[in-house]
Order: structure tokens, then C-alpha cells, then sequence
């Protein structure tokens, strides 16, 4: 763990993310070097609204509770029997987690660099996520080489739009993601 950074953050009221060095070599997509362990309470909901990713494999596996996950239109709800849900790079998919249940939920992708730790730490530096901006966010966006999923999914235009509002107009504006790296003063 980087030495300026708690293990564990709060996202919201209810929700805590935790940063995981498993000492696992990474090489096998299933042990990951490192994972993000989310907790919600009973009375939280954690939602991540439609999205993609370009060049990396997302693995959701539910420990505890239950976890709905909507992968390329079609949703399931997934618990700690059905094992790490595997999302391939392109695929649209949505989280949302079950009020009334404990949900605890690790997360990781493959390649699964530390750097990707940054995505998260970004995105939780706000008490809430509607509490960044749209640029801002949409900066995060854009340096994870994450896509808003828009309704079609025509993906040269999630790409354009997050090109023009996180690459372009957000650093123009001020709008930057607040860490840009897991080591002190960068």
C-alpha cells in the first residue's frame, strides 16, 4: 500500500472500499496481485451505473450477500456460490447491490496493474460519487480507459465524448481527477 494512502476509504455513508496487496504474483487472472474489497451495509446501496471498458477484464466476485449484475443488457443476481464474474473488455455492465443485505464484493481486473488502484482512490475522494462533476469524472473516465455505456452503445461516440469532456474540456476547466499517482507529492 502506498505509504499516503489509508487501506480503506469510505465511500459513502455505509460503504467502505478496501485497497488489497494479496501477494499473489498476478499472474493467473484469478489470484490477483491486488483487489478492491467493497463492504455495504444493510441499509446502504451501492450502485455503479453502465459502463465499459476498452482494454481490460473486469472480475466481480460476491463474498457475502447478494450483488445484481447487469452485463450486456442481460442482469443476474449473483452470490458468494457462482464464483468471480468475468466482464471482457467491450462489455457494457452495471452494479447494484441489494438493499437489505450485507454485500461484501472484491473486484479486480486483469491486466491488474497497482496504478488501477488510482480509478478507485479517484472516484471515492468525494463523499459521494454524485459529488464529483461531470468533467471530473469524466477525466477519471478517460485515464482508466473507461466509456460511459450511453443507450445504443455506439462506442466511437462514448470514446469521442469522453475524449472531448475528460480529455479536453475537463484540464482546460480545471476539472481533474485529484490523484494522479499512489506515490507522495505526485
Amino acid at each position: 500500500m502506498a505509504d499516503d494512502f489509508p487501506d480503506t476509504v469510505n465511500v459513502s455513508e455505509g460503504i467502505t472500499c478496501t485497497f488489497v496487496d494479496t501477494g499473489a504474483p498476478g499472474t493467473d487472472p484469478l489470484q490477483p496481485a491486488h483487489k478492491r474489497v467493497l463492504r455495504v451495509a444493510q441499509t446502504a446501496k451501492f450502485v455503479v451505473p453502465p459502463h465499459w471498458h476498452a482494454r481490460h477484464t473486469e472480475y466481480i466476485n460476491v463474498v457475502e450477500g447478494r450483488l445484481k449484475v447487469t452485463m450486456d443488457g442481460v442482469t443476474t443476481e449473483r452470490t458468494s456460490s457462482d464464483g468471480p464474474a468475468k466482464i471482457p473488455p467491450g462489455s457494457v455492465h452495471a452494479l447494484e447491490s441489494v438493499q437489505g443485505d450485507v454485500c461484501i464484493v472484491e473486484e479486480w481486473v486483469d491486466p491488474g496493474p497497482k496504478e488501477y488502484e488510482l480509478v478507485f482512490r479517484n472516484l471515492f475522494s468525494e463523499p459521494k460519487l454524485e459529488d464529483h462533476s461531470m468533467l471530473t469524472l469524466m477525466n477519471i473516465f478517460w485515464y482508466s480507459e473507461s466509456f460511459p455505456g450511453t443507450p445504443g452503445h455506439i462506442r466511437p461516440l462514448e470514446k469521442g465524448l469522453t475524449f472531448i469532456l475528460g480529455r479536453v474540456l475537463a484540464p482546460l476547466l480545471g476539472y481533474e481527477r485529484k490523484y494522479k499517482s499512489l506515490k507522495k507529492g505526485e
